[in-house]
């Protein structure tokens, strides 16, 4: 009962997020929703596995492969069935088809470590604004409030 109330209930704000062409959107890490494009993929592929080179010795990806793993990423998201994705989720989906690939092509492993995000799970970020989590009681200076937050969260990473 409750599942279905609350599916009712945001069945319709979900289906907003389609494209009149039936893509999907995505939530971008600056919180804007865009149609989705799967040369962004390609695009940042090529852009951050230079560090390959630079951390590994190993050169970056080829622009053909680059396609190659966004057409199987945009094949998995819309495997999915949904209206949006967000960028850290295609993120997450790209390192785990490199992964994969990786017994074929070793390179792939270190491709995926360049391209690992760094973050903190909401959760975790959740109970830091909640002044429960990460240093909690590190600092008796530091008063509740969004700045001690932030700076909470900064100082995580």
């Amino acid at each position: 009962m409750y599942r279905a109330g609350w599916l009712k209930k945001y069945s319709g704000w979900l289906n907003s997020f389609r494209v009149p062409s039936g893509k999907v959107m995505v939530r971008t890490s600056s919180g804007f929703f865009e149609p989705w494009d799967k040369s962004k993929i390609v695009e940042q592929l090529l852009k951050e596995t230079v560090l390959a080179e630079k951390f590994f010795g190993i050169p970056p990806i080829s622009r053909e492969e680059a396609e190659i793993i966004a057409l199987e990423a945009e094949r998995r998201i819309f495997g999915m069935n949904t209206s949006f994705v967000s960028a850290p989720l295609i993120r997450e989906i790209v390192n785990n088809i490199l992964l994969e690939w990786s017994a074929e092509k070793p390179e792939y492993i270190l491709y995926r470590n360049v391209l690992t995000r760094v973050g903190t799970p909401v959760y975790d970020a959740y109970l830091i604004d909640l002044d429960l989590g990460f240093e909690a009681k590190e600092n008796a200076n530091l008063q509740p409030n969004p700045e001690t937050s932030h700076k909470k969260k900064a100082d995580k990473l």
